[in-house]
């Protein structure tokens, strides 16, 4: 096809099935293109630095160990991840008997250089997190997979089993209402 470009889909079908035939360099263009994103995503949950780097790790681990069931001509790579990630996520809170997120935990999680902006993001992160916990946990998902993970709307709707102007419909409707609640606050 003349002019075709590939999406960032396709072209993570197509370095998983390079992967699968044993190409070390797409399994780093896969690491590199998700591992920072499942890293906040699991940071965004579980609150602590060294669990998210745990549950980024296990995440990759079981893709390579489960990368032969993937079929790249039949499902989208990165629709599979997130279900992996999500269902490493799913195990973690299930094998906690505590999974509250302190306040001392969050503001040590350093996001940038700057002393002013890490204390401005750790407490905005908490205010946030503080409004989440009103919502029922599924949303609370989907909330983080949206704004920590940075995943489309089409993702986060396959991952949900919803079409995605629901998803659409719902997580904005809840960044509305968030920003509604820091403002007020």
């Amino acid at each position: 096809m003349k002019g075709f470009l590939p999406t960032k889909r396709s072209y993570l079908n197509a370095q998983a099935a390079a992967m699968k035939r044993g190409d070390r360099e797409a399994a780093r263009v896969i690491y590199q293109e998700l591992a920072q994103k499942a890293y906040a995503f699991f940071l965004s949950r579980v609150g602590q630095q060294s669990q998210a780097e745990d549950l980024t790790q296990e995440t990759f681990m079981m893709v390579v160990r489960a990368l032969d069931s993937f079929n790249e001509n039949k499902g989208d790579f990165t629709v599979w991840f997130w279900q992996i990630a999500r269902n490493k996520l799913i195990d973690f809170f299930r094998s906690q008997k505590n999974s509250v997120i302190s306040l001392d935990e969050e503001l040590q999680i350093p996001t940038e250089h700057n002393t002013e902006q890490m204390v401005h993001h750790a407490l905005l992160r908490e205010k946030i997190s503080a409004q989440l916990a009103g919502y029922d946990p599924r949303d609370q998902e989907l909330f983080r997979l949206r704004f920590f993970a940075g995943l489309p709307y089409k993702d986060i709707a396959r991952i949900a089993g919803k079409t995605e102007g629901a998803m659409r419909l719902k997580i904005n409707r809840m960044q509305k209402e968030i920003k509604k609640q820091l403002h007020e606050a």
